[in-house]
């Protein structure tokens, strides 16, 4: 399998459960946890490009938390909280669900070789 589907699938996942993060809390918050996640990242794409199985186990856990991010919030719509419902809001949680179910199902392929 080539690596650059997989380059992408990784980035935009980031981004994309980045992007999640800046929707709430205060700014110290949203610093902190984005520092954390991108160190988290940067490390784990490091491992990918070096071709190590931590690389593949990097991205699994990116996918599988990309997923808990879309059913949680599911959750939360289901209770009433109508801030999750905003279109925005309702497009980055699609968007997310959809790489991330992307990005695991490549990477367990990969696993598999």
């Amino acid at each position: 399998m080539k690596q650059k589907p997989f380059k992408i699938l990784y980035w935009l996942n980031i981004a994309l459960l980045f992007t999640h993060l800046g929707m709430g809390g205060g700014i110290q918050r949203f610093l902190a946890i984005n520092f954390f996640l991108l160190i988290i990242s940067l490390i784990g794409f490091r491992h990918f490009l070096c071709g190590s199985y931590g690389g593949t186990a990097f991205s699994l856990l990116i996918a599988v938390s990309g997923i808990f991010v879309f059913l949680i919030h599911g959750y939360f719509i289901l209770a009433g909280r109508h801030e999750f419902t905003l279109p925005a809001s309702e497009f980055l949680l699609s968007l997310i669900s959809i790489v991330s179910l992307a990005q695991g199902f490549v990477a367990v392929k990969m696993v598999r070789r």
